[in-house]
């Protein structure tokens, strides 16, 4: 999904210790962000290979599944950003143990047909290295109602023994 070759800009939080879990996050204590700043928690992690996809911290109840903040994602429908991703990682945890998984809830702003709601959810190394993203589970969002996922992070997934975040995902398919 993500090429070593491929340039990302990041916004990198201070090194963190290695958590054991778990982990409850509703970004409610950020402030709110925007595309260039996306105002994430301390030990998250985000990279971008362009100015399409992007995510950030929005504060707008709204959207959000409790409180006021949620993690906003927004992809162009040009095709000029074809392949350009952007990832949100989160703190580290040592994920080689198998007996880790991440649930989360999510919906649509929109489910018209200009909408492609394609998200990603896979693991990364404990630097985020864009190159070591492996994709565990693909989810189509279909709703503008929250509704629960769960994801599995364990060997039969795909998680390997050096990988140490989670990672979401959107890439752009214009």
């Amino acid at each position: 999904v993500a090429a070593a070759s491929i340039m990302w800009s990041v916004e990198s939080k201070a090194q963190c210790n290695v958590l054991t879990g778990p982990l409850s996050e509703d970004f409610d204590s950020q402030t709110g962000g925007n595309y260039i700043t996306p105002d994430l928690p301390s030990c998250w992690e985000y990279y971008s290979t362009a100015t399409y996809p992007y995510a950030y911290v929005r504060n707008y109840a709204l959207y959000a599944n409790s409180g006021v903040n949620s993690l906003y994602w927004y992809r162009s429908s040009s095709s000029s950003y074809n392949g350009d991703s952007t990832a949100v990682m989160s703190p580290k945890f040592d994920l080689s143990a198998g007996n880790y998984e991440v649930k989360f809830s999510t919906r649509a702003t929109s489910t018209s047909t200009s909408y492609n709601n394609v998200y990603y959810v896979g693991v990364a190394d404990s630097a985020g290295t864009p190159s070591s993203i492996t994709v565990v589970d693909t989810f189509v969002i279909s709703s503008t109602t929250h509704t629960e996922y769960t994801v599995d992070l364990d060997a039969s997934s795909g998680v390997g023994t050096d990988d140490s975040r989670v990672v979401f995902m959107m890439i752009g398919d214009g």
